[in-house]
């Protein structure tokens, strides 16, 4: 992605987004995740994310992508229980 950074939501959550317009210098730009965001990216947590994608789409094709259940509470629960079997999977095919 050209011109992509990084940014803390207050979740504690991370997001790509692009940088705006670069021209425009930090001290006159609208919003503190706007100016977190001209601030530049870290390398090392931008190649973490295609580690995360690849480990993701190998749970779907293994378990399936859908979650049967309806409250989000069950649906964390699930995908938490996927993981656990997908790393005992992967424990199992290693040794």
């Amino acid at each position: 992605m050209r011109g992509s950074t990084w940014s803390s939501w207050p979740s504690g959550s991370w997001r790509i987004s692009p940088k705006g317009d670069s021209e425009v210098p930090i001290w006159r730009t609208r919003g503190k995740y706007r100016k977190e965001m001209k601030g530049g990216y870290s390398k090392k947590l931008y190649n973490q994310r295609s580690k995360d994608e690849t480990v993701f789409s190998v749970v779907k094709r293994l378990m399936g992508e859908h979650l049967s259940s309806r409250l989000v509470r069950t649906r964390n629960r699930e995908l938490a229980l996927r993981l656990a079997a997908y790393n005992a999977h992967r424990l199992i095919n290693i040794t």
